[in-house]
């Protein structure tokens, strides 16, 4: 349901069936228009308010930003409301985890970088993951196709905002600037819309 977001407007989710659609047209192994390898260069980045501490599936969690079905092989999802990027390279990987717990019922921004295979993780503006190891098995693809929902039906509840997807990497000063303006696109001089915000 609409609700009041971090800027203006955002979207309320129940827990239980309430989730937003991405229209992706690739596959695990397909890259399709907003696919993405672990070698290649992405950003994602969300804001959340909520209280979901439920742990989900076992593997992947809640889902934050994923593709919420068996053909998961990574994203951006929430354990007992501890954020990562989770991926399968012969088994699933937690590096990419936060120790800050962003389930307190007030708005956090959570960004994940990629590039070359190696991983960021940013909670309100902050790195609290950096350069880790984000390989996902060759041929397989990242596919953003939902908002709050997970594998096996692990939805999660909370209010979102501000979701972005990116097919480049974000710099550091670039992911401060995004969480102090919140709703200012960012551009420079080597990134437009079509090498940068894609969704």
């Amino acid at each position: 349901t609409w609700a009041g977001g971090k800027f203006g407007g955002g979207l309320n989710f129940d827990g239980v069936n309430d989730r937003v659609t991405i229209p992706v047209t690739g596959s695990y192994v397909a890259k399709g228009n907003l696919g993405f390898a672990s070698s290649e260069s992405f950003a994602i980045s969300l804001w959340y308010r909520g209280t979901d501490t439920s742990g989900g599936h076992a593997s992947v969690g809640k889902g934050l930003l994923v593709i919420p079905d068996g053909t998961v092989w990574a994203g951006l999802v929430m354990f007992n409301g501890y954020p990562e990027f989770a991926h399968y390279n012969a088994g699933w990987n937690h590096n990419i985890r936060s120790a800050v717990n962003i389930a307190d019922n007030t708005w956090h921004q959570v960004t994940y970088v990629n590039n070359n295979d190696l991983g960021w993780l940013y909670v309100d503006g902050v790195a609290v993951v950096s350069g880790a190891s984000s390989v996902i098995e060759t041929g397989k693809y990242f596919q953003p196709s939902a908002v709050a929902a997970g594998y096996n039906a692990q939805y999660t509840s909370g209010s979102f905002d501000e979701v972005r997807i990116y097919s480049r990497a974000l710099g550091a000063n670039e992911i401060t600037r995004l969480y102090n303006t919140g709703v200012s696109k960012l551009t420079s001089a080597t990134s437009d819309t079509a090498n940068g915000l894609v969704g």
